[in-house]
């Protein structure tokens, strides 16, 4: 997202961009159903066409199009919204189970 934004003038304001998008992001991904999510995307679009439509375009060719998989809208009753459960889970299952022998089996692990 941050080389996605650029400001001509100098840091503090290429700061103040970065500030901006994370704001309107963050709405984007915590609506909290579909129709708030749609007045969200349209305060974000009415602002980026104007301010920067390289960012929109880039946005709304990538992101938007697989909305339904990232924003909190769309995945009711999930409790978490990170894969960080799922790392840590497969963690304990290849350390503790399989006590380290998954690793060994790496191209880079030295087998003497």
């Amino acid at each position: 997202m941050g080389k996605q934004i650029k400001s001509s003038i100098g840091t503090a304001d290429s700061k103040a961009l970065h500030k901006k998008a994370r704001i309107y992001l963050s709405s984007l991904m915590y609506a909290n159903d579909p129709e708030e999510f749609d007045v969200k995307w349209n305060e974000f679009r009415q602002c980026y066409l104007v301010e920067d439509i390289t960012f929109y375009t880039y946005m709304f060719d990538y992101y938007y199009p697989k909305r339904k998989k990232w924003r909190k809208a769309w995945r009711e009753g999930i409790h978490f919204h990170t894969n960080n459960l799922m790392e840590s889970w497969h963690n304990q299952l290849k350390t503790l189970y399989f006590k380290n022998k998954t690793r060994k089996h790496r191209i880079d692990y030295p087998s003497c």
